[in-house]
């Protein structure tokens, strides 16, 4: 089992990433928001103190603590991959070319994308995929729903005691 280390500090959780919240467990500190909120990169997820009540359940002491918690975000990623004149005219050397086969160079290129998505799960690959000519270059393009671990700890200022009285 893991030892908690207290330093006396206050470090709030916040999302490094735009998201809809689709996973909350809070480990450590105070949970400011839930399953199914919006969130902005920068937003407060888990504020980094504890509160200790006395028997008569008013707030006793508020303790700092380094928040901590597993929280899953659906995150949207635009993508856009150029289809070159190169890889057209390889198509048509081929003796395949049509617009079903630059879909098929475009989900190759958007595989090796996913692959370096730090994402538990793809979930949706917008049905609405389109392939646009741009210049001599094809670009194809669409969204990725992914689902993946977000927040990030950051130190807050030294809060005085009195703050809390």
């Amino acid at each position: 089992q893991e030892e908690y280390i207290y330093d006396g500090k206050r470090y709030d959780l916040v999302a490094n990433k735009d998201a809809y919240i689709h996973t909350f467990v809070t480990r450590f500190g105070t949970a400011v928001t839930e399953i199914g909120t919006h969130v902005n990169k920068g937003d407060l997820l888990i504020k980094g103190t504890f509160n200790i009540y006395d028997d008569s359940g008013a707030i006793k002491q508020i303790q700092n603590v380094r928040a901590e918690g597993f929280i899953l975000g659906d995150v949207v990623y635009d993508f856009s991959f150029p289809i070159t004149e190169f890889e057209i005219m390889g198509s048509k050397l081929a003796g395949n070319y049509s617009e079903a086969s630059l879909y098929r160079i475009g989900y190759e290129k958007l595989k090796e994308y996913i692959e370096i998505l730090e994402a538990n799960e793809v979930l949706i690959l917008d049905k609405r995929v389109m392939l646009k000519k741009n210049g001599k270059n094809v670009v194809f393009y669409g969204k990725i729903y992914a689902r993946e671990q977000i927040g990030t700890n950051i130190l807050v200022e030294e809060v005085s005691e009195n703050e809390f009285k």
